[in-house]
């Protein structure tokens, strides 16, 4: 899949401009974050299958449907890198708060992650704090 012209620099300012904003689930949570990132630097819907949501159980149904997070990546075709060759673009999937739903986050720069939950909203951090059990997939 192409990506669009200059969508690292697109990808950077709009994650900077996510930074801050309040948590919504379906709006600003971890998983459309992601979809809505990956929008952007293909031009087109890229997860598609996703129930809407909008709330926490309604997220927890949705991947419930889909399975695992990496069961569903995988049937999209994405591939499953070794996490120090990540990469801006790259998908994060880390364990969540419990086994229902994910910690999803999207790589916007060699060194940074966007990603959200409903304490600090979407927020950036380091791949540094990345712990070991961190998968990430390349479309």
């Amino acid at each position: 899949m192409r990506r669009v012209r200059n969508w690292n620099v697109i990808l950077a300012d709009w994650a900077q401009a996510q930074i801050g904003l309040a948590f919504a689930w379906g709006e600003t949570d971890c998983g459309t974050l992601v979809r809505n990132g990956l929008e952007l630097v293909f031009g087109q819907p890229v997860l598609e299958g996703v129930p809407a949501y909008s709330s926490e159980a309604e997220a927890a149904l949705a991947m419930q449907e889909l399975g695992s997070a990496g069961a569903y990546f995988e049937s999209l075709g994405l591939e499953l890198v070794d996490a120090p060759r990540g990469r801006s673009s790259d998908i994060v999937v880390r364990r969540g708060r419990d086994d229902n739903i994910p910690r999803l986050g999207l790589l916007v720069s060699p060194t940074a992650v966007l990603t959200s939950d409903p304490v600090s909203g979407p927020h950036a951090i380091s791949h540094l704090e990345l712990r070991k059990r961190v998968r990430f997939y390349r479309l």
